[in-house]
């Protein structure tokens, strides 16, 4: 008898694990502002690690041809899109900062491949004075 006993308590506890869990969802909402704002980081980071790769293939060719303009034409494309569907959906607390944000990581792409020598600038011009650029170079 203890054995079933033990298996008893073992299920009962089961069932209640399984129905708290069930109900996190329901009671867990997410906030709008911050999906919207991780919607547009994880653009901006993916609009890096696109263009990046396309530097990084331009520069692993022995005659180092300049970088394909196509491959980081597709980067910014995937950049603009899943921003403006970040906006699209609501809840953002900026809305067009598109232009900011893509500018700020144009420059981190820029830097990098001056620090490696690989020709070319930035695929869009520096933003502003005072913009994340200034601050990003005064953190430095």
């Amino acid at each position: 008898m203890p054995v079933f006993r033990i298996g008893a308590r073992f299920v009962s506890a089961l069932i209640i694990v399984g129905m708290v869990l069930a109900a996190l969802p329901a009671a867990a909402t997410k906030d709008p502002a911050a999906v919207c704002s991780a919607s547009k980081r994880k653009a901006a980071g993916k609009k890096a690690n696109a263009k990046l790769k396309c530097v990084a293939k331009a520069a692993a060719s022995k005659e180092n041809p300049p970088v394909d303009p196509t491959c980081m034409t597709k980067a910014e494309d995937k950049f603009d899109l899943a921003f403006t569907k970040a906006d699209d959906k609501g809840g953002c607390l900026a809305t067009s900062d598109a232009a900011t944000i893509e500018a700020s990581v144009d420059v981190c792409v820029g830097r990098i491949r001056t620090q490696f020598g690989i020709a070319g600038g930035y695929a869009a011009a520096p933003p502003p004075e005072g913009g994340p650029a200034a601050v990003a170079v005064a953190g430095e």
